[in-house]
């Protein structure tokens, strides 16, 4: 990855859309690594590091699915740990 690339984690189950966010971000010049994952189970995993991602590095930005709801959303944002 490179050095102060933003970490994005995008929450997408249309890979159609996630490719497009991928390219916007690209025409936008912005560096980032960006990890996706096709539903909000994964997303919760991934950010408590659990299971196959407890290698997993932390976002620095993270897009939910637009149709997620409030509440999925915020379970999201407590999965994040405190000390980013």
């Amino acid at each position: 990855m490179n050095a102060g690339a933003i970490e994005i984690l995008l929450v997408e189950d249309n890979p159609g859309d996630a490719r497009l966010t991928l390219e916007a971000f690209k025409e936008g010049k912005v560096i980032n690594h960006l990890t996706v994952m096709a539903d909000g189970a994964d997303a919760l995993a991934y950010l408590r590091r659990q299971g196959q991602f407890s290698n997993s590095t932390p976002p620095d930005l993270i897009q939910p699915l637009r149709k997620t709801s409030g509440r999925h959303t915020a379970v999201m944002r407590t999965a994040i740990s405190p000390s980013r």
